[in-house]
């Protein structure tokens, strides 16, 4: 029991994720090296900014193939920052959980126990 539930704890802090994306203005400013969300039509693609010019980004993907996008075609862009909330208090209440119901099964006495 106790090591299952350490494997939902380490599962549950390596799937998390410490980033999150913030809608931008496309007229704001777009810095160089930085990891951006795009949206052309109905689909988002993570990208790293190359450059850019007044109608034009040059961007690379996950495949590092590098795409010139004209501004007029994208519907949104996204920037991606660091979330102090999805680092620290997401795994602290995965663990709260996980403890509450370890508790309450044991405490229940309504445990199962798997032969071999």
């Amino acid at each position: 029991m106790r090591k299952s539930i350490l494997y939902i704890l380490l599962l549950s802090f390596l799937l998390q994720s410490c980033y999150s994306y913030r809608e931008i203005d496309k007229s704001s400013t777009l810095v160089i090296g930085k990891k951006y969300k795009i949206k052309q039509s109905n689909k988002y693609e993570k990208v790293r900014l190359l450059s850019f010019s007044d109608s034009t980004i040059t961007v690379s993907n996950n495949k590092n193939s590098q795409n010139t996008i004209a501004i007029k075609d994208i519907n949104k862009i996204k920037k991606r920052h660091f979330s102090v909330t999805k680092t620290v208090l997401l795994p602290i209440g995965i663990l709260v959980v996980t403890a509450s119901v370890a508790v309450i099964i044991v405490s229940s006495g309504n445990f199962i126990i798997f032969a071999q």
